[in-house]
């Protein structure tokens, strides 16, 4: 561990605190490391367009994959009306949009018939409250209609 004392006159000063343990030390041992996890947080980056949370902010819902995704759905029912699953999976790309209707995470979607829903009230709150995720997706070349 390292300490870095800043000074105004002078230069700035690195203390040396403490070495790491050695692999021989009693106490010490190799991190295990967890593939799964691992594996699940390389694709939810690999799954996001863009990165649309800030370092620092608290009391804020953190824009994830699939709330990226739900949100696209979201956009698409609103400019569109009622659309079946197969429709928005054409118009957004996401080849899981009839299982995120169906499980319909964050209440946005209502089914109004057999394969084909429309966006409740609380999806229109979400899209005004993630307004700036919305504008990024419109913008975004992948996102032309088809």
């Amino acid at each position: 561990m390292l300490t870095v004392q800043f000074y105004k006159t002078r230069r700035p000063r690195v203390q040396l605190e403490c070495h790491p343990p050695s692999d021989e030390h009693p106490l010490y041992s190799a991190p295990r490391h967890n593939k799964r996890a691992a594996t699940r947080l390389v694709t939810e980056f690999q799954e996001r367009r863009a990165d649309y949370n800030t370092g620092g902010n608290s009391k804020r819902k953190l824009v994830t994959s699939y709330r990226e995704k739900s949100l696209h759905l979201a956009w698409r029912l609103q400019v569109h009306g009622p659309l079946s699953p197969k429709r928005l999976r054409e118009l957004t790309g996401n080849s899981r949009a009839a299982g995120m209707l169906q499980r319909n995470v964050y209440f946005w979607f209502k089914r109004v018939e057999r394969g084909v829903y429309e966006l409740t009230p609380a999806g229109e709150e979400a899209l005004r409250q993630f307004a700036h995720v919305v504008t990024a997706l419109a913008e975004s070349p992948l996102s032309k209609p088809v």
